[in-house]
């Protein structure tokens, strides 16, 4: 009988307990979701700039740049991208091998394939 009336009496503290537990789950998903939505948002991007000489652009990742870029990379001169368009397709192309974990660096053929699209 004893034992049936320490239950009964221990019945609100059980009820107590379950609460801060189901609390602090609901609180843990809610971080995992959080979480995992900034996962999400892309780490890596680029924005691009007009310069004196043309175009450049700057990689940012976790929104600090990394990588300030005024001139064409990989050539022999001192100006930058003659368009918006072909500093962004560099930008992209140096994001992407960024986030794969490649040296982010372009080569001379990828720059001249830029510069020759119309």
């Amino acid at each position: 009988m004893m034992t049936c009336m320490n239950f009964i009496l221990m019945m609100p503290k059980l009820m107590e307990t379950k609460k801060r537990l189901l609390i602090w789950i609901s609180l843990g998903l809610i971080a995992v979701l959080i979480l995992f939505q900034s996962a999400k948002e892309k780490p890596v991007r680029y924005t691009t700039f007009q310069t004196q000489t043309g175009w450049g652009y700057n990689i940012l990742v976790k929104n600090r740049i990394v990588i300030h870029q005024e001139t064409i990379p990989a050539l022999a001169v001192d100006k930058g991208f003659a368009t918006q368009q072909e500093a962004g397709q560099a930008a992209q192309l140096v994001s992407e091998k960024l986030s794969s974990g490649e040296i982010p660096s372009l080569s001379v053929a990828e720059v001249q394939s830029i510069l020759k699209q119309p």
